[in-house]
């Protein structure tokens, strides 16, 4: 697992909470608006950052989002 904090951190505003059933999002992502914390329901899906870096992120997983990033989303396995 990547260490991406190296301190604890606080979320102090949220901007959006919203859920996206699964096939339904966007697969292409450019210049992210905000911060994002996904939380995945079901299904793996892999996250291809313009950084050339990967994340698979499997059902019950977390994956923080970057502002700013850009990313592709892949689905594994159809959900």
């Amino acid at each position: 697992m990547k260490k991406i904090f190296d301190k604890n951190i606080t979320i102090t505003d949220v901007v959006l909470s919203m859920y996206v059933a699964p096939n339904t999002g966007e697969r292409v992502h450019k210049d992210r608006g905000s911060h994002g914390l996904v939380l995945s329901t079901s299904g793996e899906k892999e996250y291809v950052f313009s950084t050339g870096e990967r994340f698979l992120q499997k059902k019950g997983d977390f994956i923080f989002l970057p502002k700013h990033s850009n990313y592709v989303v892949n689905i594994k396995d159809g959900n």
